[in-house]
């Protein structure tokens, strides 16, 4: 059994405003990684040049499969609404790592 093993970014721009949650962002992260057998094992962080830091959610993953994952963000409760702009303007991106057996 061997390991495959692979990691990327998304990028600042990729950033949506979510329909139905105002204040809430997502990114839709394609890993390209459909050659695999099942869908791997995916951790992730949220980096950037401002403001990452206070947001919440970055490594709570969403709909995992071989083509990538989904990540939704928001500001703490009470505090700014968040929006794709900011995200776009401060180089938001999330880095992941993937991890799978073959």
């Amino acid at each position: 059994m061997s390991v495959a093993i692979a990691a990327g970014s998304s990028c600042p721009s990729d950033w949506k405003d979510h329909p139905d949650q105002e204040g809430q962002i997502f990114v839709q992260v394609a890993t390209g990684l459909e050659h695999l057998e099942a869908a791997p094992v995916y951790v992730c962080s949220l980096a950037g040049d401002s403001q990452h830091w206070v947001a919440e959610g970055a490594s709570a993953i969403y709909h995992p499969s071989k083509s990538g994952f989904r990540i939704n963000l928001r500001f703490p409760p009470g505090g700014h609404k968040l929006t794709a702009k900011i995200a776009c303007e401060n180089n938001w991106r999330v880095t992941w790592a993937a991890f799978a057996s073959e």
